[in-house]
């Protein structure tokens, strides 16, 4: 289970998708096993040892299918190793600043609390990589 990583999104166009394949390929190249599936086609967690949950924002808003696999998994994320990441339109500037800060919905906020994901990892790495 430890070496497994699920890859879950939720997308509009596409663009999400590509963003979660590339993400699985990156740990697939580092020798890890990882799954990139819909998070509407998420069955069992219990295979996965760490989880990155990706969803398109409109209107500083999730996708349902995500929001509801959120909610549905919340205890077992809080478990596990879990990353988040957005993407969508922001226009010009800091994408931060453009959604008021928030790095989630604000909705979603306190379930993201209590599940704990490395969002600091991923801004690092991020960092490095623009």
């Amino acid at each position: 289970m430890d070496r497994r990583i699920l890859v879950a999104y939720g997308a509009k166009h596409g663009a999400t998708a590509e963003i979660a394949e590339r993400i699985g390929q990156v740990f697939r190249e580092a020798g890890l096993q990882a799954d990139v599936i819909s998070a509407d086609d998420v069955d069992n967690l219990s295979f996965y040892g760490a989880v990155v949950l990706g969803s398109a924002i409109y209107i500083g808003r999730w996708r349902k299918e995500v929001v509801r696999f959120l909610k549905a998994n919340e205890q077992t994320l809080a478990e596990r190793k879990v990353w988040l990441f957005s993407s969508g339109p922001t226009g010009e500037g800091d994408p931060v600043e453009l959604v008021d800060g928030r790095e989630v919905p604000e909705k979603l906020q306190p379930i993201v609390d209590r599940i704990r994901p490395r969002l600091q990892v991923c801004r690092q790495r991020l960092a490095r990589l623009q």
